[in-house]
């Protein structure tokens, strides 16, 4: 089994020291074995027309997940990261693929606004090199369905990335959108997801699902980086008045229930802020929004309070 990335991080070393830098290049399109704990410029396929060959060999491949990591991870932890996601789908009973964006990441925290002005130089690459990419395999006669996670920092990526190519791609009228766009500890400003900013956000996708914890102290830190502490959607939940195709689904009593249990399991990552990767509920409420049999308002690993906000179960 083989798992497919697509890397937006530069080549650095030579013969066999090459390897992914952490500063912005040219996209690789590559393919893991699933023993490897690492991904090498060794395992770039030739073109994107190679890779997608690879992605789809041998199978009608009908759903992809592209998911877009945070801020601070290395390559080791990026891989581990997707194969734990991928694993923890497949065992609900996906039957997609699950494709890792590798964005370049630091490995410093005092390197984070750093990682903010890289992560929006590669943006737009995320929607012209893997979700446009994808979305033209339709045009070729495939019926796949393309999907977005995004964790942390990696909102930004995909809200900067979608404005970005709206405003790009506008004059050459190209057709491009995801299926579900799933949120998660997402470190972008709550106020940011009214307006101009996610306009492009919410016109290119079918349904936001936004998932949060009050919990969640990486993105309390995360504020205090910004001068005026403004609220993350991570954190506190999308905006009153956002429109009908995006839902919050507060996490907070769930966390706080599991949290010793999260804590034996969660590795080489921010509890409070992470544990979503590690938890059965998440995983499966996860699986039934993407594959979208049931209505938001009946999917079982979720309910309703009096006021109408839906809640993990715990």
């Amino acid at each position: 089994m083989s798992n497919f990335i697509i890397c937006a991080r530069n080549v650095v070393g030579l013969g066999s020291k090459k390897r992914f830098g952490s500063e912005p290049g040219s996209i690789s399109y590559v393919v893991v074995p699933d023993d490897a704990t690492d991904f090498t410029p060794d395992d770039r396929q030739r073109n994107e027309t190679v890779w997608l060959s690879k992605l789809t060999e041998g199978r009608n491949l009908k759903e992809v997940l592209v998911y877009i990591h945070g801020y601070n991870m290395d390559r080791d932890i990026t891989l581990e990261r997707h194969k734990i996601l991928k694993s923890g789908l497949k065992n609900k009973g996906w039957n997609g693929e699950l494709i890792t964006f590798a964005w370049p990441s630091k490995d410093h925290t005092l390197l984070y606004w750093e990682d903010r002005f890289d992560g929006l130089d590669i943006a737009y690459q995320l929607v012209s090199k893997c979700i446009r990419l994808l979305n033209n395999q339709m045009q070729n006669g495939c019926q796949m369905n393309v999907h977005v996670i995004a964790h942390s920092t990696g909102a930004l990526i995909v809200r900067e990335g979608f404005k970005i190519a709206q405003s790009a791609m506008r004059q050459q009228d190209a057709v491009w959108s995801v299926g579900q766009m799933v949120l998660i500890a997402g470190d972008i400003s709550t106020d940011s997801m009214l307006g101009g900013d996610s306009d492009a956000l919410y016109r290119h996708c079918g349904r936001i699902t936004n998932y949060f914890s009050n919990y969640d102290s990486a993105l309390q830190v995360s504020s205090a980086k910004r001068l005026g502490f403004a609220n993350r959607v991570g954190r506190v939940g999308l905006p009153i008045g956002s429109p009908d195709k995006a839902i919050d689904v507060n996490c907070s009593s769930h966390y706080k229930a599991h949290e010793n249990e999260f804590e034996s399991t969660v590795i080489h990552a921010a509890l409070s802020h992470s544990w979503y990767f590690w938890s059965d509920v998440f995983l499966q409420d996860l699986y039934l929004t993407l594959i979208g049999e049931y209505d938001r308002n009946v999917i079982p690993t979720r309910h309703q309070d009096n006021a109408g906000e839906f809640w993990l179960n715990t």
